[in-house]
């Protein structure tokens, strides 16, 4: 089966709630137990990064709840606004923002359909066809799309 590392659009950062604690997995990975984010923009796609967490709309939510697909697990996202966007409300009217939804990679790169690269590395998202067949038929205009090549680790 063919993977793909994906790089979707970042639409803000973690809130000032939103603690990060390191992971036992490996120097890049990172915990997090409760997710807080603010807005400072967005494209409009339904899949978002905001490092270390991925977020989905409720469209793409609901089809990925509904497939048969591996490697994660839904949760709740708590959303605010950064400053600056709500001094602009003609522009925030303009797209408003979905229910979003924490999308929690459980699964491993190149096993699940959702997996998360080796934490001995910087982190990215790696998903199956599968996967990118569902994830196709939704708004990915600035998600960066490319084969996933696994990383030979010498003395494993």
């Amino acid at each position: 089966m063919k993977y793909y590392t994906l790089k979707p659009e970042v639409p803000g950062d973690l809130d000032d709630n939103t603690p990060i604690k390191p992971s036992s997995e490996g120097p890049y990975a990172q915990y997090v137990e409760h997710l807080g984010i603010c807005i400072e923009g967005w494209m409009g796609d339904d899949l978002m990064e905001i490092i270390p967490c991925y977020i989905v709309t409720r469209v793409l939510r609901d089809a990925l709840t509904a497939s048969a697909l591996s490697g994660f697990e839904i949760d709740t996202v708590d959303v605010s606004f950064d400053k600056q966007l709500l001094m602009f409300p003609d522009m925030a009217a303009s797209w408003p923002i979905p229910k979003l939804h924490w999308l929690k990679i459980t699964g491993r790169a190149g096993k699940d359909d959702f997996g998360l690269s080796p934490a001995d590395a910087p982190v990215v998202l790696v998903v199956s066809d599968r996967a990118m067949n569902v994830l196709q038929s939704f708004h990915l205009e600035s998600c960066e799309v490319s084969e996933y090549v696994p990383r030979i680790i010498h003395g494993s």
